[in-house]
């Protein structure tokens, strides 16, 4: 207690003196009236509670003790007196209830505030305080811990014994600070307690760790662990030292047994407590709308459910997810909810060994209408069924017209022009007519209740009406190629010629993704001083340095930065097969594959090795140098690949280096060995670099991959092909078959190279036997990549009405032909499988192929059986008569009926129709 605020009281004698004794009753006093002196002593009882709470609320101090004491004896006097006057004089009937008030006022004022406030003080002044002073005079004269410990054990007896009275005085701020005093005196002595403690103790080590009290929570609460734990001393002594616990290893987040490990002060040991944390069921308090199509859950580890444990009928769950930080839960629905019915969202938990337990929580979405806006939209020119569309709210999805007008509410579309399917200028659909639009014109939607209010209204909004077939939304991916060579560091050199931008694909606005897109786009350079692209996208370096090349189409565009570099290409990197090569002195060769590049990280194409040089080690024979082996390099191709041939010279171990100039690119050991005894034989690929995976896409040129039955010695050194190996049907001591000639076949040369052809799609395993002995086998996949229709928007086609042709081109998205007997290119489709070449119509037989100007022989723009790729068909599969017809139909005057246009993938598979009507009067005008 603070001392300025009180001042003790020295006896209870000196208590007494204070005492207040009223007189008797008299007769005189008796002619005063009993209310009177039952209010004169209800009074003094009130003023015994305010001789001490009036000045506490005035000067936030504790009064003497001796006036409230004082005030508490005058009450007492008053209160017997005023009882005595009241049997004495009072009625008696009324009696009864006066002595009842004067207790009631005495029990609640006097013995209950008054007498409780100077009892809570006693107990801090002349209990706690005295017995906290007794520890520090112990400590002082203690010379051991038991003994210190000792009087701490009593002191906090004493303390603890003491927290009633302590709390007997009723105002909460009083006894908060009587408490407080209190706490301050019993925590002061335990401090200095514990100091001595420690001083005795000091320079005393550790001998070992008690054993931690195992803890327990529940997941997600918080894990507290004790500050300290006890130890004992090399003399045998307790203590209490400090501990610095790493809880890194509990998830108090998971149910599960968890160890935490906490580091001791002032030495190397270490504390262990198991900790258990018990798994919690989630639980779901309240389900309520956020929109149309998902709730938000509320409750406690949502984290544990899934989207399947909710189920809503008519519904169907998509998702459940929890966040974080709040805790809550938001579930997605396949389909929207009705607006303004009652919809019950069930919850099934699964506990096993039990029934399902099944949870109903009821909740009511109502669509409430606040803004809305109207969307700025690029329509096509000639397409049936597009419409104009709006957003509700802050909703970023576009509303559903169909859903608004379920929950109540009239939708009017008002256009500036009449643009609209039913043929005015306003509509309740939103549908566009299909044709005849203007270049542009602008819309806005109202809202309007049941009642026929207006409740929301959207801003005029601008539309454009174009050819979508020719508007490209994005600009995904190009290619930069110099001659049949894909650049990928899109580094030029500024000598260099013939560098082009291709193959650019991309989203049109119709609905045609991952397209080939090259003939809309436009090319610019941000740096013509570095380099210039003319519009067919060919670079023209001017100047070493860096410019940003832009690829655009309306809004659509896509950039990179092209390097023109001063340095001549020159090869800088080699990547080989293999890097060890074994052979016999009179064996075959071996082919080592090579892939080329430059100092930009560029393929190499039509690079002949032959350019580069190879030291070969040498063996002495017979006095003179001889090098191990011979070494003959091929031709780059277009992925930069080609094939050294080392053909063995004489026997001996060493390396061939692959050389530019004086800077050796490559290394290769090479051993050559006279032994020439088979002894085992090894099935494998002829040319390291290839694959066993065919593909029958002749634009990959990966058909066939050939094997050869290589021979070796003892020493794992390569003799050659085995070349008693035919077929299984020939006379070799080895045959070679394929288990699934459906898939590929298999042929056999003189010198033992197996050819491995593909068919069909499969797999199939090319084996080796010697008689009925199965020597080796390998599998062979076979794929084929080859593109087929799979998607084309075909043109709306409106009702005939005169006599005439109807063609392909009618159906088709066709461009102008590029010249004399060109096939016209085929535009708003997609392939199953990328491909760089056109695609066209040979509108004689009605295929779509791809054009292959690469193939051998084959003629740009022409369709040639064998040398392009057939992806689809067009043709008229129902007309006026009944019967197919190729793909032209003449409509004759007074011809009624329909014509059915099918667009057909490779395999026959439908892709699209169109069906156009035919309706052509006798007399056509």
């Amino acid at each position: 207690m603070n001392k300025k605020k009180a001042i003790k009281i020295a006896t209870a004698s000196a208590i007494a003196a204070t005492g207040f004794v009223a007189a008797a009753p008299t007769q005189t006093d008796a002619a005063v009236n009993v209310k009177g002196e039952v209010a004169r002593a209800k009074t003094v009882m009130y003023d015994a509670m305010y001789a001490y709470s009036k000045p506490w609320l005035a000067t936030d101090e504790l009064v003497d003790r001796t006036v409230a004491y004082a005030a508490y004896k005058k009450g007492e006097a008053q209160y017997k007196y005023a009882v005595n006057y009241v049997k004495k004089y009072a009625p008696a009937k009324e009696r009864t209830g006066i002595l009842t008030e004067l207790a009631n006022v005495r029990t609640k004022y006097l013995l209950g505030r008054s007498l409780n406030y100077i009892k809570s003080w006693n107990a801090l002044e002349l209990v706690v305080e005295p017995a906290a002073a007794k520890l520090v005079n112990n400590v002082e004269k203690a010379t051991s811990v038991e003994a210190i410990n000792a009087a701490k054990a009593e002191l906090k007896k004493v303390y603890d014994g003491q927290q009633g009275e302590l709390s007997k005085v009723v105002e909460s701020s009083i006894k908060a600070h009587v408490k407080s005093e209190a706490k301050n005196a019993y925590d002061d002595a335990i401090v200095i307690a514990d100091e001595s403690i420690a001083e005795l103790q000091k320079g005393l080590k550790v001998k070992e760790v008690s054993a931690s009290a195992d803890k327990a929570i529940n997941e997600g609460e918080t894990l507290t662990l004790p500050e300290t734990v006890e130890v004992t001393l090399v003399n045998g002594q307790k203590a209490q030292k400090a501990v610095k616990w790493d809880t890194s290893k509990v998830d108090t987040k998971k149910a599960g047994k968890y160890e935490a490990k906490g580091d001791i002060d002032d030495t190397d040991l270490e504390a262990t407590v198991k900790v258990e944390v018990k798994s919690v069921a989630p639980q779901v308090t309240d389900v309520s709308a956020i929109n149309s199509k998902t709730v938000k859950v509320t409750g406690t580890f949502l984290d544990k459910l899934k989207a399947e444990n909710f189920s809503l009928e008519g519904n169907k769950v998509t998702a459940f997810t929890v966040n974080a930080e709040t805790g809550e839960g938001t579930l997605t629905f396949e389909s929207v909810v009705p607006s303004g019915k009652e919809q019950v969202l069930k919850l099934t938990e699964k506990v096993e060994g039990e029934a399902d337990k099944v949870i109903e929580f009821k909740f009511t979405y109502t669509l409430a209408i606040e803004a809305i806006s109207a969307n700025a939209l690029i329509v096509d020119n000639d397409t049936a069924n597009q419409s104009l569309t709006f957003k509700l709210n802050k909703d970023v999805s576009d509303a559903d017209l169909a859903y608004v007008k379920a929950a109540g509410y009239t939708v009017e579309f008002q256009a500036t022009s009449a643009v609209f399917a039913n043929g005015n200028s306003n509509s309740d659909t939103g549908v566009l007519a299909s044709s005849d639009l203007p270049e542009k014109f602008a819309y806005k939607v109202v809202i309007s209740d049941m009642d026929g209010k207006k409740v929301a209204e959207s801003n005029l909004t601008e539309v454009k009406v174009v050819d979508k077939s020719n508007v490209i939304k994005s600009i995904d991916s190009f290619k930069l190629v110099k001659g049949d060579l894909e650049l990928s560091s899109n580094t030029v050199v500024a000598s260099e010629e013939g560098v082009q931008i291709k193959g650019v694909v991309g989203d049109k606005a119709d609905g045609t993704n991952n397209t080939d897109i090259t003939g809309l786009v436009e090319y610019s350079s941000s740096n013509k001083n570095v380099a210039i692209v003319d519009s067919m996208g060919v670079i023209l370096p001017v100047a070493p340095g860096t410019t940003t090349i832009t690829i655009k189409s309306g809004e659509a565009t896509k950039t990179f930065t092209l390097t023109i570099a001063s340095k001549a290409r020159e090869v800088s990197n080699l990547t080989l097969s293999t890097s060890s090569v074994r052979l016999v002195e009179a064996g075959s060769n071996a082919t080592v594959g090579v892939v080329v590049k430059d100092q930009y990280g560029e393929l190499v194409d039509s690079f002949n090795l032959a350019n580069l040089s190879y030291e070969a080690s040498t063996v002495s024979v017979d006095g003179e140098a001889k090098p191990i082996v011979a070494v003959v390099g091929g031709t780059t191709d277009e992925k930069g690949k080609a094939s050294l041939t080392l053909s063995p010279k004489v026997a001996g171990t060493g390396t061939v280096k692959i050389k530019s100039g004086d800077t050796v690119l490559k290394t290769i050991t090479v051993s050559v060995s006279k032994e020439i005894a088979v002894a085992n034989r090894k099935f494998e690929l002829a040319d390291s670099a290839k694959d066993t995976t065919l593909d029958l896409f002749t634009e990959k040129d990966d058909a066939t991959v050939m094997f050869k039955y290589n021979q070796y010695n003892a020493s794992g050194y390569l003799l050659g092909a085995e070349d008693n190996i035919t077929e299984a049907d020939g006379d070799g001591t080895y045959k070679v078959s394929s288990s699934n000639p459906a898939a590929a076949s298999v042929g056999v040369t003189a010198d033992g190279t197996i050819t491995v052809t593909g068919v069909n799609n499969g797999s199939t395993n090319i084996i080796v036997k010697e008689g009925s002995v199965e020597r080796a086998r390998v599998t062979v996949n076979v794929t084929d990549s080859t593109p087929t229709l799979k998607t084309i928007t075909l043109k709306e086609v409106n009702k005939v009405t005169r006599a005439g042709a109807v063609e392909a081109d009618d159906v088709l998205s066709l461009k102008p032909s590029e010249g004399v007997n060109i096939d016209r290119a085929v535009q708003n489709l997609t392939l199953t499988t990328s491909s760089t070449n056109v695609v066209r119509l040979d509108e004689a037989t009605g295929k779509l192929y791809l054009d292959n100007p690469a193939g051998t022989g084959s003629m740009v723009g022409t369709f040639e059986q064998d040398k392009e790729t057939p992806i689809g068909t067009i043709g008229i599969t129902e007309n006026l008569a009944g019967a197919p017809v190729g793909t032209t139909y003449t409509v004759a005057a007074g011809s009624k009926g329909t014509l059915v246009y099918s667009i057909k993938d490779s395999s026959g598979k439908v892709v699209a129709t169109q069906v156009i009507e035919v309706e052509v009067p006798v007399t056509t005008p």
